[in-house]
């Protein structure tokens, strides 16, 4: 779609949400001195508002008659017309002014000519239903009466005057956030929870029905054709007549299509609740209706399934996407039971909380399947990567048996034509039954590999659907986290497979890297361990799963500092992925980024450099682009604790330029070289490559918080980041908001948890108080982030720079005793693993020989003489 088509639909959609007699402004408004692109648009809406697919012919109609009623109608009872807002089939909706109290009201007048028996019971109804409702959410009723005019007498109410957008233009105009367009609608939930709670059905939910004011408060408008569920409410209604279609299509539930009011109830507002919330993060319905005819737009909604959203946007594969699907299956039985179930779950994942939605279940999906012969399709969560690949294999290995009792039954029929030969072709019959029997037996076996696979899926699938079906706010309180949920996991593993030993091991496995994804890197580490104990002692032979699990550990020995296991698990993953004959490429190299990452994070550049190289070589030879674009990274991130800046900035450009190929360049990938390509020109130390770098960093923080939508350790990463270059440019207050954020982000993430991103953030704000003077604070910072270290990253680099720093602050203080304390340590967890010439090295050694000179004490102060001595005289050379 061209840039120009584009633009004409998106105006095209925003302004066909609006009520007509707004839609020129607006046009006005957006498409600015491009006249001829607002006159295509409003020729267009025309066309649309004359054609009959779902509003009818009469709307021309109406409007002749509308004009002609306002043109005499100059005040309503006691109130004064001052302008009309919209116009319906029942009413018409004017701005007026009302004297006794002073102010604006919406004013809904029934038309003259509508003043039929059916729509003057159902105007009376909107307003006693008003009435009985009292939520800010929903728009305050104020009067009712009825007034004598030229036209007769015409009945009225006066309600509170709502000056907004629909929630969908709104959400547009205001450049929402998901965060922030779930956490709208959930209200929008509230408020119909308490119309429901009050006996009333809306049943015509839908963007021009709920305006958004400018303090973004939603409030739902119009209940025209609103429905009481309580017996001692309804006999003051009028019931639907069976057959009637109240409300719009692109809105009403399967149940209200099918125009039988008894099917109707509460959740026919949550299916449509479910089609506000796809199309607030979508930007478009869930099936397009709009434009059919009504005959086959009834047809859709009643059997046509939406797109799922996370093939629209794969930010919104996962919870979202599921919680958005169960309020809109069309069995009312399946969807939420109310709206605030539906407002409930979606706080839960606003609050990183266990939706209690769940994906639609295997066999309810083969149900489907069979009932309506279509391709079976579904999201799978993160967590059951594993359990699609044991779903493949057994596919895979079903094929395989079908295929080889197809050759067996082929070679019955061979051996049955040669039994009837001349004795001389005995011999060959002979053979062809040895070969039936080969062929059979290869077949059982084909067989019980299957069924063992199709076994290990079906149980491992059910205990984690269990397992994260179980908490929910009504029997686990509240503050349910995915924590909680993974400790259950790892409790009930052995009770669950007592006789599957792989298939426990599978579980810790994907827990164990959950853990470590999680920040809690102890935890994980020691789940994997006890898989890969489960895999050694069972396993017997090489698997994908047992190489991937040496891959895990890899990366969960480095996050914990033992760079030495590290190293030694990753070699170890990729001989187990060289020993298989068709490992996936992809996971090869994620072993070799493995071991780059360990030999970089212990201070061994040369080797990392080395290491990444040969992938980088690996991965263009092959043709590789996405491992080229990360292997390239990895290349300049060792190049840049080094000093190499322009090859680094050659590498991670390259990176960049691939992910613009691939049409990747807002994956988290893309945004993690761009903070490489910051860091990278902003120790150039030149001023407009520190400018540079400034702006692609707060670009990237900004990309970041649009794409992932709420709280991230990507995100605290990112603002870490910026304070830091802050700090460098001593602009001490922008570093410590930056760090301030990242911190209430950490805690927000973790909690109570230990977690080093905590301690990371706390060191880095406490560099940001010294600068400003807040020397007390400082200290405090650092001691609760040595604190932290020393419980989850002992002999770290990170430790040895905070110790080192709160060196520098005790010597600020005159407490050299304790300065010289913290450097001494400081340098014993870095000599061992870092060239003796490295700069942080050296100027640890100066503070300590300071401090202990401060202090007289000459005999300690000896040894980090000697050792500074011997390093310059290798740094400068014979």
């Amino acid at each position: 779609m061209s840039a120009d088509h584009e633009r004409l639909s998106e105006l095209f959609a925003a302004a066909s949400r609006l009520e007509p007699g707004a839609r020129r402004a607006y046009l006005e408004r957006a498409c600015g001195e491009e006249t001829a692109l607002c006159d295509e648009v409003l020729a267009l809406l025309e066309h649309d508002r004359t054609n009959p697919a779902l509003e009818g012919i009469q709307s021309a109609a109406l409007e002749i008659a509308t004009a002609a009623e306002q043109a005499d109608l100059q005040t309503i009872g006691p109130y004064r017309i001052v302008r009309r807002i919209g116009v319906g089939g029942m009413g018409i909706v004017y701005e007026a002014e009302q004297k006794n109290p002073t102010r604006r009201v919406a004013l809904k007048v029934l038309r003259a000519g509508a003043l039929d028996p059916r729509l003057l019971r159902r105007f009376e109804v909107e307003a006693q239903v008003l009435g009985w409702l009292d939520h800010p959410g929903i728009a305050r009723i104020f009067e009712a009466g009825t007034a004598e005019t030229a036209h007769g007498t015409q009945p009225y109410f006066a309600m509170e005057l709502v000056r907004g957008e629909p929630i969908i233009v709104y959400a547009e105009h205001a450049r929402l956030d998901l965060g922030a367009r779930l956490e709208l609608i959930a209200t929008v939930c509230d408020a119909i929870h308490h119309a429901h709670q009050k006996g009333v059905i809306h049943r015509d939910l839908k963007p021009a029905n709920i305006l958004v004011d400018a303090q973004g408060t939603a409030r739902i408008l119009d209940f025209g054709i609103a429905r009481v569920t309580d017996e001692d409410l309804r006999r003051t209604t009028i019931e639907t007549r069976a057959g009637d279609l109240l409300g719009t299509l692109p809105y009403m539930s399967p149940e209200q299509i099918g125009g039988d009011p008894a099917r109707i109830d509460i959740r026919s507002d949550v299916y449509a609740l479910g089609v506000l919330t796809y199309e607030l993060v979508a930007g478009r319905l869930p099936l397009e209706v709009h434009s059919s005819a009504i005959p086959e737009a009834v047809r859709a909604v009643v059997e046509d399934e939406p797109p799922r959203l996370g093939t629209l946007d794969a930010r919104l594969r996962g919870d979202i996407e599921t919680i958005v699907a169960k309020a809109l299956e069309k069995d009312k039985a399946r969807r939420y039971a109310s709206a605030r179930e539906l407002a409930s779950d979606l706080r839960h994942y606003l609050n990183h909380e266990p939706v209690v939605a769940r994906a639609p279940s295997t066999t309810y999906q083969l149900r489907k399947f069979v009932r309506r012969n279509r391709v079976l399709v579904g999201g799978v969560a993160t967590t059951f990567v594993a359990l699609v690949a044991g779903l493949a294999l057994s596919l895979k290995l079903y094929f395989e048996e079908k295929d080889a009792e197809q050759r067996a039954t082929a070679s019955a029929s061979r051996a049955q034509e040669a039994l009837v030969l001349e004795e001389e072709a005995r011999a060959a019959a002979v053979a062809a039954l040895a070969h039936e029997q080969e062929a059979r037996d290869e077949a059982n076996a084909a067989r019980e590999r299957a069924e063992d696979s199709a076994a290990f899926l079906l149980e491992t699938q059910e205990y984690f659907d269990g397992l994260f079906a179980a908490p929910t706010p009504y029997t686990d309180g509240a503050d349910v986290r995915v924590v909680e949920v993974l400790e259950r996991t790892v409790a009930g593993v052995d009770e669950a497979f007592p006789d599957r030993p792989l298939a426990r091991a599978r579980v810790l496995q994907r827990v164990g890297v959950t853990y470590s994804d999680l920040g809690l890197h102890a935890e994980g580490l020691a789940l994997l361990q006890r898989a890969a104990a489960l895999f050694d002692e069972f396993e017997e032979e090489p698997t994908l799963a047992r190489a991937q699990l040496a891959s895990a550990l890899a990366n969960a020995y480095c996050q914990l500092i033992d760079f030495e296991r590290s190293l030694a698990a990753g070699e170890d993953a990729l001989a187990r992925f060289a020993a298989l004959e068709d490992a996936p490429r992809d996971a090869d190299f994620a072993a070799r980024r493995s071991l780059v990452q360990a030999l970089t994070a212990s201070n061994r550049w040369e080797e990392a450099l080395a290491r990444g190289a040969d992938a980088v070589a690996r991965a263009r030879a092959v043709g590789d682009m996405r491992s080229l674009a990360l292997s390239s990274t990895q290349v300049a991130t060792a190049e840049v604790q080094i000093g190499r800046i322009a090859p680094a900035e050659a590498h991670v450009r390259e990176a960049i330029a691939i992910w613009e190929e691939l049409g990747e360049s807002e994956s988290i990938h893309a945004l993690d070289a761009r903070k490489v390509l910051a860091a990278t020109l902003f120790w150039t130390r030149e001023p407009e490559k520190t400018r540079e770098a400034l702006e692609i960093q707060t670009a990237n923080l900004a990309a970041l918080t649009r794409i992932i939508g709420r709280d991230h350790i990507a995100l605290t990463e990112a603002l870490e980041a910026l304070g830091a270059m802050c700090g460098q440019l001593a602009r001490p207050d922008e570093a410590l908001a930056y760090f301030e954020r990242a911190l209430e982000m950490s805690y927000r993430l973790w909690g109570d948890t230990p977690n080093q991103s905590v301690a990371n953030v706390l060191g880095l704000r406490a560099t940001a108080k010294i600068a400003l003077g807040r020397v007390d604070e400082a200290e405090a910072d650092m001691l609760e982030a040595i604190a932290l270290l020393r419980e989850l990253a002992p002999g770290s680099g990170v430790l040895a720079s905070n110790l080192a720093n709160l060196g520098i602050l005790l010597t600020r203080k005159q407490r050299h005793a304790e300065a010289a304390d913290s450097f001494e340590e400081a340098i014993a967890i870095r000599a061992p693993d870092a060239d003796p010439t490295e700069p942080r090295l050296d100027m640890d050694r100066t503070r300590l020989i300071d401090a202990l000179e401060k202090l007289g004490d000459a005999e300690r102060a000896a040894r980090p003489l000697a050792e500074r001595a011997e390093a310059r005289r290798m740094r400068l050379g014979p």
